[in-house]
């Protein structure tokens, strides 16, 4: 007789279906994306989705909660640790370091998930979907409300309206720098980089803290 075939623990299958679906629906959005290639590159077949997942749609929510719970839990931690350590009032430079920090950092834990969730936000322009601003939105808003309220403390003298348009400001170009889309190096001909580094992120903090400062 020969030796029993081992199983695969089903968490083994369902991260490698999930895993799959984060590229593929990054690419191509809900209504696009190919169920078979996201088997495919799971090493799995469609039951097994429907097993696991339910639905296409239901594995899309699982994709974008995945992405983006790892980011809000991230940040809220951070947010936490600066609580313990200022409690009183955070450095603004400290908070908006701790914000920026999983985007801004190469080889960061979470540099793969937050390069995937900057293309499903791109998607969010040239493919608006109420769908996806819903469920990005749902998760995120915690997060930036947390962020907004401990700004809010560090800059006593900015009413409500001109504090969440700054911190709009930041999330606007949070999203750019973190797309390496290239443009700083080219306006400078080279001379300065905008990709994710120890440089880009002190510089960042420091002009918005700045820009936060501001009356």
């Amino acid at each position: 007789m020969g030796r029993p075939k081992k199983t695969e623990p089903a968490a083994g299958i369902r991260e490698r279906i999930l895993e799959a679906a984060k590229e593929q629906f990054a690419d191509h959005g809900l209504e696009q994306a190919s169920v078979r290639a996201i088997t495919d590159r799971a090493r799995a077949n469609s039951s097994m989705l429907g097993y696991y997942y339910g639905s296409k749609e239901e594995l899309f929510r699982e994709v974008i909660g995945s992405i983006v719970g790892g980011l809000v839990r991230h940040r809220l931690a951070a947010v936490e640790q600066l609580r313990l350590e200022y409690p009183s009032t955070i450095p603004l430079e400290r908070l908006l370091h701790a914000y920026a920090e999983p985007v801004l950092t190469t080889g960061h834990p979470l540099e793969r998930d937050v390069a995937i969730y900057l293309r499903f936000f791109g998607r969010l322009y040239t493919e608006p979907s109420d769908r996806l601003r819903e469920l990005i939105q749902s998760q995120m808003t915690e997060v930036q409300q947390v962020y907004l309220l401990e700004i809010g403390r560090s800059a006593p003298h900015l009413d409500a309206a001109t504090l969440t348009f700054r911190f709009g400001l930041l999330m606007g170009s949070l999203a750019f720098l973190g797309a390496r889309v290239g443009v700083i190096e080219l306006l400078s001909d080279g001379a300065m980089q905008s990709s994710p580094s120890e440089d880009t992120l002190q510089r960042f903090t420091r002009d918005f803290a700045a820009l936060f400062a501001m009356p």
